[in-house]
């Protein structure tokens, strides 16, 4: 009885040790292994690691290219994803006020979070391209000139910002709106 006590409690840990063994396998380890590493002098072309201390981040930290990345990084993030959920709550509300067609907005809003990463940046290149692209030929049909997007270095992150909030916006939208849809009738009737 004893020794069936046991067991029972050890069954369930059983059970979830594959996952765990592939969420350190994939996950952990090569986590791990890159934070090892870094304290090495290391390059492929030259295969031997010689111990370095925090020489590499010290460098890392005096790098203004890095400052500069992590900068644009922030603002990418940010802007990503505030812009992301704040839309994504505001259709998620029009769509819950039961607007006619609502199941068609659901499908239309969140299919750009289907299409895959690459083939949406070859889709946004194309809209950006500044001699055949499809903002240039809108502009140009009100009689604006066209613009360099993304080679100019005041739009290029807002317009990769841009086609963030585009790709996930309709996520935070079916996210908000599965809360939405949970609120009892009760709570609603009361506010």
């Amino acid at each position: 009885m004893h020794k069936g006590k046991h067991s029972k409690v050890l069954i369930p840990y059983l059970y979830i040790l594959p996952a765990f063994f592939f969420l350190f396998i994939f996950t952990y380890f090569p986590i791990f292994h890159a934070i090892f590493i870094s304290f090495f002098k290391w390059n492929t072309a030259y295969p031997t690691k010689v111990f370095n201390g925090f020489q590499n981040y010290i460098g890392l930290l005096k790098n203004k290219v890095f400052w500069k990345v992590l900068k644009n990084t922030i603002i990418y993030s940010l802007g990503t994803i505030s812009l992301s959920m704040s839309l994504g709550l505001f259709l998620a509300v029009q769509i819950y006020k039961r607007i006619k067609l609502g199941g068609l907005f659901k499908v239309a809003l969140f299919y750009p979070m289907l299409i895959p990463g690459a083939a949406a940046a070859l889709i946004w290149r194309w809209i950006y391209f500044p001699t055949y692209g499809l903002l240039g030929y809108m502009l140009a049909g009100i009689g604006l000139k066209d613009f360099p997007w993304l080679s100019n270095t005041s739009t290029a992150l807002w317009c990769i910002v841009a086609v963030g909030v585009w790709k996930y916006m309709g996520y935070y939208m079916i996210i908000f709106l599965a809360g939405l849809n949970n609120i009892p009738n009760e709570l609603i009737d009361a506010a």
